[in-house]
């Protein structure tokens, strides 16, 4: 897990809101990240064919830009 990445859960997906380009970097090193996500718990981050996915257990939601 890394603390320097800080994602909030939105609506339809995820958001960014501090430590865009160190995940854009710890994704490029490895196939997937695990961050923790304030009022949602550990999920995972991994590439797909659209940009970046969250999986969260069950459900597989996007990382919405700004």
């Amino acid at each position: 897990m890394d603390k320097e990445i800080l994602m909030v859960q939105d609506k339809d997906g995820y958001r960014v809101l501090h430590g865009h380009l160190h995940l854009t970097t710890l994704i490029g090193e490895h196939s997937e990240v695990e961050l923790h996500v304030p009022g949602k718990g550990n999920v995972t981050v991994r590439r797909a064919a659209g940009g970046l996915v969250v999986h969260d257990g069950e459900v597989s939601l996007p990382i919405l830009k700004m």
